[in-house]
């Protein structure tokens, strides 16, 4: 026979899973290279809380993100004496919890110069 879990009180109440939030890690990024194009060190998605599975959903303002449907991605910047400075963004999507959502964005800057000067 299956019974109801009581505490000292009564029924004990499952908790309440709390809605799903997001961060990358790093949360920004600066570097330096010669003129033409760089490919950044992996960003990761963090979720926290939430029910689960997850889908990622990766996009920036200029450059291209190189996987943007998964956990991780590195962006790639192209320039020509100048400094790109640029904005990550992450959505999460808990599928398991009606598809709620959270977001977060990185900064992202990389100084392109001539070295032949």
């Amino acid at each position: 026979m299956l019974g109801i879990g009581k505490g000292a009180g009564g029924y004990t109440a499952p908790p309440v899973p709390q809605d799903v939030s997001a961060s990358i890690s790093p949360s920004s990024f600066v570097g330096a290279s010669s003129n033409g194009s760089y490919t950044t060190p992996f960003f990761n998605a963090v979720a926290s809380n939430g029910v689960g599975p997850f889908t990622y959903s990766w996009s920036i303002d200029e450059g291209i993100v190189q996987s943007p449907n998964s956990i991780k991605t590195r962006v790639v910047l192209s320039g020509y004496n100048r400094f790109v400075q640029t904005v990550l963004r992450l959505t999460i999507t808990d599928t398991g919890d009606g598809n709620k959502t959270a977001s977060a964005t990185a900064n992202v800057s990389v100084s392109f110069e001539d070295q032949l000067r």
